[in-house]
């Protein structure tokens, strides 16, 4: 909930990192069985993947801009302040780690998913890894578009 409601950046990456944090420990639950610590330890790498993509698109606004409240960050007059590659490649590493923790999610570790407590990890894997992608997207792109908004 509090990844949804987050205003900046590093809190909302705070929250990501919960996210692939439950991801690695629902997977692993049953340590036991060699399969389930095989599929933790791929959970684990592929969404750190993302997560250093992620940390470091947030490095870049906020040496370029110091600031990461997402709605001054996506401000016309902010963003006019930035050299002109910047804001690419800050939204191509922030979409790394969308890419990383919702798309790997659906695709790469859905098999490697169900080594977990079952209806659990259905829930997790698909309400919450794919939803934080989607909503970490979103919420970038509504603010945005629509600047006086909260």
């Amino acid at each position: 909930m509090t990844l949804s409601i987050s205003s900046a950046l590093l809190q909302l990456y705070v929250f990501w990192e919960l996210v692939g944090l439950s991801s690695y420990l629902l997977i692993g639950f049953w340590y036991e069985r060699f399969s389930a610590t095989e599929a933790g330890k791929k959970a684990f790498v592929m969404t750190r993947l993302g997560d250093v993509s992620f940390f470091i698109g947030i490095l870049l606004v906020l040496l370029h801009l110091g600031n990461l409240e997402i709605l001054e960050v996506n401000s016309p007059v902010i963003a006019a302040r930035l050299p002109s590659g910047i804001p690419t490649l800050a939204a191509l590493l922030i979409f790394g780690a969308w890419s990383a923790k919702a798309h790997s999610s659906a695709h790469d570790m859905a098999p490697d998913a169900m080594e977990g407590p079952t209806p659990v990890s259905a829930l997790l894997h698909s309400a919450t890894m794919v939803a934080a992608g989607v909503f970490l997207l979103a919420r970038l792109f509504h603010s945005s578009a629509n600047p006086g908004r909260r």
